[in-house]
């Protein structure tokens, strides 16, 4: 039988400073490592389920401002390729004039430049990017953060590829095999991101036809709310194709959520998004009203533990705004953990007790942590996350 802690409440400062380092690097982390030669592009795609109107192009909408893709795949790239250049296509399909204020690369190997001018009405401005090609073999997920007026928050650009000494088979640049062992993968999982009610998010990668005929990709069973398509359609024979996975928000899915499609002929392709509310159109007294959600204690101490010993703790969620607080979700971020309590709006002023059970049972030896992440109808806090921490010996 394993043991059985309840712990007392204890903050730990410093951990929680490591905490907040540690759930960052989680979320920012993933460097993607796709392409091998590049796809032909005058063939249309293979649509799983019908993708909503504003993806249907294979853009991306943020408000009245649309871009043609949020994802640049330069493939597989040889060290004596000299550097790499791409475009993104912004259009403005509001009513007022939007600009492009600032793009802001995650590192000196690129060089971007944009639009400076104001895009008026149904007009189109452009982003571009420069990757330099200069450190060597390396698979890479470089971004581009870019402020436009009208939207809140800026929109993340990604530059992908994967940068070789020499050229290789294209079997071995797309090791994972479906499909029959005729469509080649380098991976089996793809991240679109945050997905605010109300919108479409996507990601996408390329695959490989790996036999000597055209490769027309299907799909089988697919989440709800989860669209693919692959581009050319039929992929010709030992060439590559863009793969694309788009997510539709939905109020019946919040927070951390997986969709998965199956490959027709054997294989599955797994998405993740975390869907949150939309705040963007609310007023400011709109969200000095709302709920807002406080804790006593966020970071909690279970101490030195055997491994197989279960922890458990309550924390006391209160209610500090003028509106009820709704608990859209709550997440754990390990397997073994187990969230309850709060079955049911707090009201204003109330509190409630979230329990929280974690069983250590085959965690590694070692400094251990674990993160729950509620997600909130509560505009100043849509998430608040929860560690859990301390030793398994």
């Amino acid at each position: 039988m394993p043991k059985r802690i309840v712990m007392t409440r204890t903050l730990l400062p410093l951990l929680a400073l490591a905490a907040l380092s540690v759930a960052c690097t989680r979320s920012n982390a993933r460097a993607a490592a796709e392409a091998a030669e590049p796809a032909a592009s005058d063939a249309t795609a293979t649509v799983a389920e019908p993708a909503p109107a504003e993806a249907a192009d294979g853009g991306e909408r943020f408000g009245d401002v649309v871009f043609d893709k949020v994802v640049h795949n330069f493939g597989d790239i040889l060290t004596t390729d000299g550097p790499q250049t791409c475009s993104f296509t912004v259009t403005n399909e509001g009513e007022k004039p939007i600009a492009i204020y600032e793009v802001v690369s995650s590192c000196g190997c690129t060089d971007v430049s944009w639009t400076k001018a104001p895009i008026r009405q149904g007009q189109s401005g452009t982003i571009t990017a420069t990757f330099d090609n200069k450190d060597g073999a390396f698979p890479f997920d470089k971004t581009l953060t870019v402020y436009v007026s009208g939207i809140k928050k800026p929109v993340i650009l990604h530059l992908r590829g994967v940068v070789r000494e020499k050229a290789v088979p294209l079997a071995e640049a797309y090791p994972i095999r479906a499909a029959g062992g005729r469509l080649g993968l380098r991976d089996t999982e793809m991240h679109v991101g945050n997905i605010l009610q109300g919108q479409t998010r996507s990601d996408e990668m390329l695959v490989a036809n790996l036999s000597d005929t055209p490769l027309e990709v299907s799909f089988g069973t697919v989440s709800e709310g989860l669209f693919l398509s692959v581009s050319p359609s039929p992929i010709p024979p030992r060439r590559t194709a863009t793969l694309r996975a788009g997510v539709v928000s939905s109020r019946e899915r919040w927070g951390k959520q997986w969709y998965e499609a199956d490959i027709t002929g054997g294989g599955k392709i797994r998405v993740f998004g975390y869907t949150m509310e939309d705040f963007s159109s609310w007023s400011d007294l709109d969200k000095a009203e709302a709920a807002f959600p406080d804790v006593d204690e966020s970071t909690v101490d279970f101490g030195v533990v055997a491994a197989g010993t279960v922890v458990e703790h309550d924390y006391i969620i209160r209610n500090t705004g003028k509106r009820e607080l709704v608990l859209h979700a709550v997440d754990a971020d390990k397997s073994g953990a187990r969230c309850s309590g709060i079955e049911k709006p707090v009201p204003a002023g109330g509190e409630a007790r979230l329990h929280v059970r974690y069983d250590t049972a085959g965690e590694p030896s070692g400094e251990n942590l674990l993160v729950v992440t509620l997600t909130t109808n509560a505009p100043r806090r849509p998430l608040l996350n929860l560690f859990f921490a301390g030793a398994v010996k």
